[in-house]
């Protein structure tokens, strides 16, 4: 199909990047998020959204890698509903996220004073620096880092198991 050809079942160029937008919604869900639907709340269903997510980048779903992360570079300064959108969808992916660390701080998988905003900004930090790596250097290994990134995380959040001994004052 010719250019002409596409842009004349829109009415507008900003109508073909909403409708671009939305598909790209839609297969974000289908690919990401519904996978982890079924894991149970806090830790595990992050760790689902983590992997799908890595996945998804993987399998070279869109050729730049995640959608949003790079429509969100192209459009960060340029206002308008394409831009609001991409911040939808961004916003949606991250309340996911944090959703998952207040889960877990509420089953007792990490600790109650965990700062959540800290924890959902590294997490969303090391997905799209994987992202970004792994599309220019197409190495796996970068997707890998992301998701031991994310292990790092949980680990440093977890409440121990068992309480640390206090150090002898006796010698």
């Amino acid at each position: 199909m010719s250019k002409s050809g596409l842009y004349a079942h829109f009415k507008s160029k900003e109508d073909l990047e909403l409708a671009t937008i939305e598909l790209a919604a839609s297969i974000f869900d289908y690919e990401v998020v519904r996978p982890a639907q079924p894991a149970p709340a806090g830790s595990q269903k992050l760790r689902m959204l983590v992997d799908s997510y890595l996945t998804h980048i993987k399998r070279k779903v869109f050729p730049g890698g995640c959608f949003f992360a790079a429509v969100g570079m192209e459009l960060d300064t340029r206002p308008g509903l394409a831009r609001d959108k991409v911040v939808e969808v961004q916003h949606l992916w991250l309340s996911l996220l944090r959703q998952c660390f207040l889960d877990a701080k509420a089953i007792g998988e990490i600790d109650t004073g965990t700062d959540v905003e800290q924890a959902v900004f590294e997490t969303q930090g090391m997905l799209l620096a994987a992202n970004s790596l792994f599309v220019m250097s197409n190495d796996p290994m970068r997707l890998e880092q992301a998701s031991k990134g994310v292990e790092h995380i949980l680990a440093r959040l977890a409440i121990d198991a068992e309480p640390k001994k206090k150090r002898s004052t006796h010698r």
